[in-house]
This record gives C-alpha cells, structure tokens and sequence, in this order.
C-alpha cells in the first residue's frame, strides 16, 4: 500500500466512526503483520536453500553411511 492509498484508508475510517487511537493501532498491527510475513519469507528461503544443498549432496553420493565431514 503506498501513502496515498494510506491516506485514503484512513480517511474512510475516520469517516466510518474509527477513533485516532484505533487507527493507529491498526496501522501499528498491519505493519508488524508485514515484517512478520517477510522474516518467514526469508527464514522459507534458507530452508529452501539448505535442502537444495543436502539434495545436492545426496545426488553425489554423499549419504549417511559416508560421512562428508571427516
């Protein structure tokens, strides 16, 4: 949502009988809501990445019986 539809938003609350105090907090959830979804976005691409790797292993030959790490 860019600033003007932000605007628009909360003109229309306003409008509906939203108080300021509830508004803000609205706008306080939605904003933690946001950097919730994108720290699990992050947090999915890393366990993608990481399966990719041990898939990768895996396909070389690398398996439980023949410990890489040695």
């Amino acid at each position: 949502m860019n600033h003007i539809d932000d605007k628009e938003a909360i003109e229309r609350l306003r409008k509906a009988g939203w108080t300021a105090s509830e508004i803000e907090r609205l706008r306080r959830l939605r904003r933690d809501y946001v950097e919730k979804e994108g720290g699990q976005a992050a947090a999915s691409h890393r366990r993608s990445g990481f399966v990719r790797w041990l898939v990768a292993l895996l396909q070389e030959g690398y398996g439980p019986s023949s410990p890489w790490w040695w």
